[in-house]
């Protein structure tokens, strides 16, 4: 389906972009809110300009959205804007607290590089 079609299709379901939020209408991602969830998995990758992140997919676990899944993608490039690196470093700190999860820095080759210990 071509990029008009799906615009198109989406407005056909009622959505009006004057007054409907993104995350509503049950499709896309979860909405605003609390849910219980699991850790799948995380793990370090680079993101599509090289720079490395933290991709970290969790699983809602009950209620009705339980199977829904999100992914959290966290950079912390010296590019991206304070704000940016802050909201990412409390999401991380959030979840290594519920993992029960320390950091501790590791030196590879030379390179300090930040790693977790559980």
């Amino acid at each position: 389906m071509s990029l008009l079609n799906t615009l198109k299709a989406i407005k056909d379901e009622g959505f009006d972009p004057k007054t409907d939020k993104i995350n509503g209408n049950g499709g896309g991602l979860l909405g605003s809110g609390t849910y219980p969830v699991r850790l799948i998995s995380s793990e370090m990758s680079a993101n599509k300009a090289g720079y490395e992140q933290i991709v970290i997919q969790l699983e809602v676990v009950s209620g009705n959205d339980a199977g829904r899944k999100e992914m959290i993608f966290l950079n912390f490039h010296d590019d991206l804007p304070d704000f940016v690196k802050e909201k990412n470093s409390k999401i991380l700190l959030k979840l290594a607290e519920y993992a029960k999860v320390e950091f501790t820095e590791k030196v590879t080759m030379g390179i300090a590089k930040q790693n977790n210990a559980t």
